[in-house]
């Protein structure tokens, strides 16, 4: 059971360690059984543990069982999800152990926790997933757009191949090439005109050209978004 079932064993010696009113128990260390030690401290079901190193290189884990009024505090503790039987569960069909006053350790793509960590979770991210699907929808149907506004003496932007070339004062021009899936268009030398059906990727290229010049503030010169407000400083005075 060690070698196959790391958690059954360590199960299976929490529960015999109990039934004898031991104190402490020992179990090999892994990653996993870390991981549900920790849930249960957590949750106050056990006092806590602690690793052991031996001289021959083997490591444990040293559990502190928990105790109210002579009783352990764990009443009853399973394994559901087995390695030869694997149990999945979607976030409403999780169950609540005894109406909620026990708790369910669940494997998940963040990680193990308790199952009411795992609900809270999932309604984090609802809003998330939802702006996600909609920004595909919409990516999908009408795409994303971002304009850039060029201000500046001799300062000017052009596409040329898959390539735009933009001039902003320094030395020599520009040339930034124009990732897959998105497209550039400059309908002004001074305006740019980037569209993809990616909303984060239309923003990560209109900020990585802005970043090339950014607009500064006591002449405005630089790359901006359209619309953008840009505070203005007063000059030195003669």
């Amino acid at each position: 059971m060690a070698l196959n079932d790391p958690l059954g064993d360590m199960i299976a010696r929490i529960h015999n360690a109990q039934m004898r009113s031991k104190s402490k128990v020992s179990t090999p260390a892994s990653k996993l059984r870390v991981s549900v030690l920790d849930v249960l401290k957590t949750e106050g079901y056990i006092r806590g543990y602690a690793a052991v190193d031996h001289s021959n290189g083997r490591r444990e884990l040293e559990i502190e069982l928990k105790y109210f009024d002579g009783e352990p505090v764990i009443r009853e503790i399973s394994r559901v999800s087995k390695p030869g039987r694997r149990v999945y569960a979607s976030v409403k069909a999780l169950p609540r152990v005894n109406n909620g006053l026990g708790v369910a350790i669940l494997s998940t793509p963040k990680g193990v926790m308790a199952d009411h960590d795992a609900r809270e979770r999932a309604r984090a991210m609802w809003g998330t997933y939802r702006t996600l699907v909609a920004n595909l929808v919409t990516g999908v149907t009408n795409g994303f757009e971002r304009r850039l506004e060029i201000t500046g003496v001799g300062y000017r932007a052009a596409v040329q191949g898959k390539n735009l070339q933009i001039a902003l004062g320094y030395s020599h021009d520009i040339v930034y090439p124009i990732p897959d899936g998105i497209a550039i268009v400059t309908p002004r030398p001074t305006e740019v005109v980037i569209t993809g059906i990616d909303k984060q990727k239309v923003g990560q290229v209109a900020a990585e050209i802005r970043d090339f010049r950014k607009p500064e503030p006591y002449k405005g010169k630089g790359i901006k978004y359209a619309g953008e407000y840009i505070f203005r400083k007063e000059g030195k005075k003669k």
